[in-house]
């Protein structure tokens, strides 16, 4: 199976997160490799990719180590539109929620990467909007 990729953004976002909270990442006791991947990934542009799992890793292992149970929500009190790069840029920038919508979909390989992600998809109702990236599983 692929590894997906996420900008980022996502590890600059859990790095502010940590400082926010006055703990330096460090002291989190990561592996070596764990450690080496993540000065790796926020010496790299924020535009850059890396893996979504090493992501997800970095989230459950920072869950456990400070006994936090809604990290990601947490998390999102931190988000600024420069956690998103050029993305994100562009949505602060835009006059309008449509505006936004047509940027993330056609700028959505900065948000997310892989070659079995397909572009963002919209529905719309009288009443709702709906949005996600389906994955195509070629099993």
């Amino acid at each position: 199976m692929q590894d997906f990729t996420i900008s980022n953004g996502y590890f600059y976002l859990w790095n502010t997160y940590l400082k926010e909270k006055g703990i330096d990442w460090q002291a989190l006791n990561l592996t070596d490799v764990q450690a080496r991947q993540v000065r790796n990934i926020l010496a790299s542009s924020i535009d850059a990719q890396s893996s979504l799992n090493f992501f997800l890793e970095l989230l459950e292992l920072t869950e456990s180590r400070l006994e936090v149970s809604n990290l990601a929500l947490e998390m999102a009190t931190c988000i600024t539109p420069a956690n998103f790069g050029v993305l994100g840029y562009m949505a602060s920038r835009s006059g309008s929620f449509a505006e936004v919508l047509e940027y993330v979909m056609k700028f959505h390989r900065l948000v997310i990467d892989g070659e079995q992600v397909v572009p963002m998809q919209v529905e719309q109702d009288a009443s709702n909007i709906r949005l996600y990236w389906p994955l195509v599983d070629a099993s």
